[in-house]
């Protein structure tokens, strides 16, 4: 059998500096003043993209639309497109903000 080791050459522990932090002890960053104020105001954007589309999407599934105002439809399907990017984006950004570290 190997003789044992003596004290003097014996693994040392590895230096504080290079040992990592438990990861439950990260401290978050705060958000700057216009990343707060985006953040606050980011609920009542996504309410009103919420609720312009839902108005939109009532509008297009009316059959008067289509029998008075063909012209319209065109552009309100646009719209309705065009608020859905808009709210996927500021759902991102909300996410984006809310989690940052």
């Amino acid at each position: 059998p190997a003789p044992p080791l003596p004290a003097s050459a014996a693994p040392s522990p590895p230096a504080a500096d290079n040992v990592a932090a438990p990861a439950g002890n990260t401290r978050r960053r705060r958000l700057s003043f216009k990343e707060q104020r985006e953040l606050d105001e980011l609920p009542g954007r996504i309410e009103a993209l919420e609720a312009e589309q839902r108005a939109i999407g009532e509008r297009l599934g009316s059959a008067d639309l289509y029998q008075n105002e063909p012209q319209q439809v065109a552009a309100l399907k646009d719209r309705f497109d065009a608020i859905e990017t808009e709210l996927m984006a500021a759902l991102e950004r909300w996410e984006a903000i809310s989690a940052a570290p």
